[in-house]
């Protein structure tokens, strides 16, 4: 089976992770798409995370029953750790970590960031200018040696999990409702 496995502490899960995740499962023909949430980010304040059981239960309400995207409440924070115990579990599965291109600016900082893209392919979603600013940096320069990666630029609503926790009303959102956004068409791809 090919995998498409989003991370993230989905703090909150919002339109855009589904966008993305669909967006990835047609575009690479995908079986399914994990997305493994996590309890917390070593490289982030612990104090701005919403209970964990609130943010599961926000997942799945946001997924609701489709049928490919799957909800993993896994409570490992290192990314290369989880892909190894992944990738043990099921032998015969291709993965893809999917991730927007603000990832890419901390991705040098992940523990052992090497191992985790050697183990699996990478699949970008530029948002605004993130990529341009990503590739300046080590882990871009290490990608780009590996090849093996995808870029999606996309036109989806900025909006993204960091800024919603910043909007006064936030604290006010239900812990069970997913964050609804307004997406726009018009993505394109482009592989590597």
């Amino acid at each position: 089976m090919k995998i498409g496995i989003l991370g993230g502490s989905f703090n909150p899960p919002h339109q855009g992770h589904l966008h993305i995740s669909e967006l990835a499962r047609k575009q690479l023909g995908l079986d399914q798409i994990w997305w493994v949430v996590a309890e917390k980010n070593p490289l982030k304040d612990p104090k701005d995370y919403q209970p964990y059981a609130g943010r599961i239960r926000q997942c799945r309400v946001l997924v609701g029953c489709h049928p490919r995207i799957k909800i993993l409440p896994l409570k490992e924070i290192y990314t290369e750790k989880l892909l190894t115990r992944l990738k043990q579990k099921h032998p015969r599965h291709h993965f893809f970590f999917i991730a927007g291109a603000d990832v890419l600016a901390d991705l040098h900082r992940w523990k052992n960031f090497k191992k985790i893209l050697a183990k699996v392919d990478l699949v970008i979603f530029a948002r605004g200018q993130k990529l341009l600013q990503a590739q300046q940096l080590p882990a871009w320069k290490f990608i780009k040696v590996k090849n093996r990666y995808q870029l999606f630029f996309t036109k989806t609503d900025p909006t993204s999990s960091t800024k919603l926790r910043t909007t006064s009303c936030f604290d006010k959102l239900s812990m069970t409702e997913p964050v609804t956004l307004s997406l726009s068409n018009g993505d394109k791809t482009s592989s590597k």
